[in-house]
């Protein structure tokens, strides 16, 4: 009896695990095939994702090289604005430098013109340096009669011929007695002009020699050409003003330039 109740609870015993492995079988199983569900679906998703991930780095790729070129291109607009600029920055600077070159070379020939026409105006003055040498020069020697003529109706001749007074009054103020005597004398030539000075006289004239030697030496120009001995040339007004006695000089009008 007692073999026999062992046998039974043997069989039942192994029975209940044949069923609990069976059951544990078929959870694994199902497991398996879940697994194996989860693993395909996974696999198709890696397929997916990598199709999508391979296309969206194509795109990407296009979309940088596209990128890249409008930079390149909007880059080249920019330098061939920026060269047009600099060229166009070039062309007002030379035209700005012409302008300058310009304008300094009128203002260059303004100043020229200027100086040329106060060279013009200005009156003729006996340097300090000359009247020096005259005073000099004209108080050795004898001396002489001097006539003394200026164009009556130029106040520029005029100065000159009183400067020329002068001198010769401080050459006489030095010498013990006066070796000098000055004649003053106004001409008016109504139809010709006369220009510069001119020291006249006999050749063989002390006073002549001595007032062209100190004029020379002074710097003074001058010159040996004779005038009209007259006072006035107007028609039917001729005024002689004589023989000159001695050496005359003739202040004329100042030469144009």
């Amino acid at each position: 009896m007692t073999s026999e109740g062992e046998d039974v609870s043997e069989i039942t015993a192994l029975t209940i695990r044949t069923e609990s492995l069976n059951q544990s079988v078929d959870w694994w199983n199902s497991a398996m095939v879940w697994a194996l569900i989860f693993a395909a679906i996974a696999a198709i998703a890696v397929v997916i994702t990598t199709r999508i991930a391979i296309t969206r780095a194509k795109l990407l790729a296009d979309s940088q090289d596209a990128l890249f070129k409008a930079k390149d291109a909007q880059l080249a607009l920019d330098l061939k604005d920026k060269d047009k600029q600099i060229a166009n920055a070039n062309a007002r600077t030379a035209t700005l430098e012409h302008d300058t070159a310009k304008i300094r070379a009128d203002a260059a020939g303004a100043n020229e013109r200027a100086a040329r026409i106060e060279q013009t105006a200005a009156w003729r003055i006996i340097s300090p340096k000359s009247n020096s040498i005259l005073l000099s020069q004209l108080s050795s020697g004898l001396g002489g009669t001097v006539t003394l003529a200026y164009v009556g109706n130029d106040p520029e001749s005029l100065f000159l011929a009183s400067q020329l007074v002068k001198i010769f009054e401080a050459v006489n103020v030095r010498a013990a007695r006066p070796s000098w005597r000055v004649d003053i004398q106004p001409r008016i030539y109504s139809r010709n002009i006369f220009f510069g000075v001119r020291v006249i006289g006999p050749q063989d004239s002390p006073a002549v020699t001595k007032i062209r030697e100190s004029f020379l030496k002074a710097g003074i120009e001058f010159s040996n050409e004779d005038v009209p001995n007259i006072i006035n040339d107007s028609p039917g007004i001729m005024i002689s003003g004589g023989s000159t006695q001695g050496a005359l000089i003739f202040v004329g009008s100042k030469r144009p330039l």
